[in-house]
């Protein structure tokens, strides 16, 4: 390589390494225009996961309640001949 090519090569080389930074900046940019909106969208699926467990917790709740209803008033037991 001559040094006309060198001086060709590294100019090239500092526009690629520009053109990279250009597009890493546009990616950060965008990273934190968006990062307002993921917190949200964690924090709805946080609520929503906190709602679920609450009405797993409020079916086994009722499971439980019912069960003993049914024991206390017999209805367990096999009903009587006639």
């Amino acid at each position: 390589m001559d040094k006309a090519d060198m001086g060709v090569a590294s100019s090239l080389s500092g526009s690629i390494g520009t053109k990279a930074m250009r597009g890493v900046s546009s990616l950060v940019t965008a990273a934190a225009q968006i990062a307002p909106e993921i917190d949200n969208v964690r924090s709805d699926a946080a609520s929503e996961m906190a709602v679920g467990n609450d009405l797993t917790a409020l079916g086994y709740a009722c499971d439980i309640s019912q069960s003993r209803t049914q024991a206390r008033s017999g209805a367990h037991h096999a009903p009587a001949r006639a």
